[in-house]
């Protein structure tokens, strides 16, 4: 039985108008799902009850199963939520003063094995399909009542590397019969796949663009991110010119603090050569540490005084506020966690 999640809005009208239907029957469906958020196509009244049998005959609309939800004490809401193959994924809902964002996944596990993160080190499963993607955001909604006003493509995977589902769950969440997301609200993540940031240049909407970028050398670089050998600094960075001249947005740099590894005064020079000629903002994240990794965090003086030396070259930086540090909130460390006790149980 198809997820009717995975339906684009004119494959549905496509389904739809093939059984003699009336295209604008797309519209009410997505409303109920996108907007309305039911899963329940007998909830849908404004539906024929012969449609409405049609699509339980041929359709599934389900939410994820949630396995296990931990509440940090500063809002923040950690997910961990079942497949229907059993395998698992993570989402966060993170809360600000005057928004909440949703943190969402693109793949079960990630293939790049950045040495720094929880995920990478667990391995890699599977692509989610683009339906397993925005029933994230559906799910995370019903089970929480707090809408995003906010998307980031940042939790378990890299999005670039699952192109073609992440570009379609876009649409979905953006069309205005469903959720009607605005583009310039939705953040895709990338450690930098050059080809997939030049294609995703010319996807339409105002789509906001991250880079895990965590060092501005290449050698150390490789150290940290295996994939950095095919994707270098110099072919990323143009690919960012190409980006911003086509979007005119400013792009995120995301970028780990590792005590004794990344955060020298040549580690910040080497950052400000690199932005150079971008318009950027750089999001330092102290590392949050994680059982089996080299790296450790650096001190509250440490992250100061590289903070202090980019504001100095003139970049624009900030420290980001620690949020779910007590619930083991960094990226994939709730679905190692549960997978280690569920060995050590078996």
């Amino acid at each position: 039985m198809r997820d009717i999640l995975n339906l684009s809005y004119p494959e549905l009208i496509k389904i739809l108008t093939e059984k003699g239907e009336e295209s604008y029957r797309a519209s009410q469906i997505f409303s109920w799902i996108y907007k309305k958020g039911t899963f329940e196509f007998n909830d849908m009244t404004d539906l024929s009850k012969k449609l409405r049998e049609e699509l339980k005959t041929q359709f599934k609309l389900q939410p994820l199963r949630v396995i296990e939800r931990r509440v940090s004490k500063d809002g923040t809401i950690k997910y961990l939520l079942g497949l229907q193959d059993s395998l698992c994924i993570e989402s966060v809902i993170i809360p600000h003063p005057n928004r909440t964002t949703y943190c969402i996944s693109t793949q079960v596990g990630c293939p790049v094995g950045c040495l720094f993160c929880a995920t990478g080190m667990a391995g890699f499963k599977r692509n989610l399909s683009c339906g397993e993607i925005v029933n994230q955001v559906l799910t995370l909604r019903m089970d929480s009542g707090k809408s995003p006003n906010r998307i980031v493509y940042m939790g378990m995977g890299e999005p670039f590397l699952n192109y073609e589902e992440t570009i379609r769950s876009l649409q979905i969440l953006t069309h205005p019969a469903g959720m009607s997301t605005s583009t310039r609200n939705i953040t895709v993540s990338t450690v930098g796949i050059v080809p997939k940031i030049r294609a995703f240049a010319h996807i339409h909407g105002a789509y906001r663009l991250a880079l895990s970028l965590h060092s501005a050398r290449q050698r150390k670089r490789e150290k940290l991110i295996p994939i950095a050998k095919k994707y270098r600094l110099s072919d990323i960075k143009r690919a960012l010119i190409a980006f911003q001249k086509e979007k005119k947005k400013r792009i995120t740099i995301e970028y780990v603090m590792l005590k004794g590894f990344n955060i020298s005064r040549e580690d910040a020079l080497s950052l400000r050569n690199f932005a150079k000629g971008l318009k950027v903002f750089v999001n330092l994240i102290p590392f949050n540490p994680i059982p089996g990794s080299p790296f450790r965090k650096p001190s509250p003086g440490e992250i100061s005084r590289f903070h202090q030396m980019l504001l100095e070259l003139g970049i624009n930086a900030e420290v980001r506020r620690e949020k779910g540090s007590d619930i083991e909130a960094a990226c994939g460390q709730l679905r190692r966690y549960l997978l280690e006790n569920l060995t050590q149980k078996a």
